[in-house]
């Protein structure tokens, strides 16, 4: 009986110490970036089918969100899709044209160049601005990571996800997180400027 237990108890050490290192090592906060931290660089390919590095756009401010076309939930990838578009309408009546949205989608296996572009046609997006996005699976997992974004394919193309805007100075330096689609695109503005003055 006694050995038993002391099995017992033995097995319940290791279990737990195997989810705390689980918990550590999937941890979001492990991989995520915090407000004054440097971007981590990355190649992504274009609705054009062009490859370009997050550092060639330095010098510019980067709205960067997560999206994936198969997205059925209007009030997500489709909401926060129109809100930058909207919001870049506003920047450029107010004269303000270094600013680059860049959507990733988290769904490179479906979402090909031509798919992002059909995906884009539907909002009117001046490509002078925009980049749609997509990568090497793992190179959008570690970004997903690094900007705070979950994803999990919960049925066949569609996707448990949340949504995060990261707004990113023209240094590489992330300044701040916008969560959700419930932002105001004024707040937004005001970030930007504030980074222009």
């Amino acid at each position: 009986m006694k050995k038993a237990i002391y099995i017992l108890f033995i097995g319940l050490i290791i279990s737990f110490g195997i989810l705390i290192i689980r918990g550590i090592y999937h941890s979001k906060s492990f991989y995520a970036l915090k407000p004054g931290d440097l971007i981590p660089d990355a190649i992504l390919k274009d609705q054009d089918g062009r490859e370009f590095f997050i550092s060639d756009l330095k010098g510019n401010i980067l709205c960067l969100a997560f999206i994936y076309t198969r997205c059925n939930v209007p009030s997500m990838c489709p909401s926060v899709t129109e809100k930058l578009v909207r919001t870049k309408d506003l920047l450029i009546n107010r004269g303000f044209n270094r600013v680059i949205f860049i959507l990733i989608s988290f769904d490179p296996s479906w979402d090909t160049p031509d798919r992002l572009k059909e995906y884009a046609s539907q909002y009117d997006v001046d490509y002078t601005f925009f980049r749609f996005a997509s990568g090497d699976p793992q190179t959008i997992a570690n970004l997903s990571r690094a900007f705070n974004i979950y994803y999990r394919e919960a049925s066949n193309g569609i996707f448990e996800h949340n949504i995060v805007v990261s707004l990113i100075d023209q240094n590489g330096i992330l300044r701040k997180y916008f969560l959700g689609t419930e932002w105001r695109k004024e707040d937004l503005i005001s970030e930007i400027e504030f980074l222009i003055k």
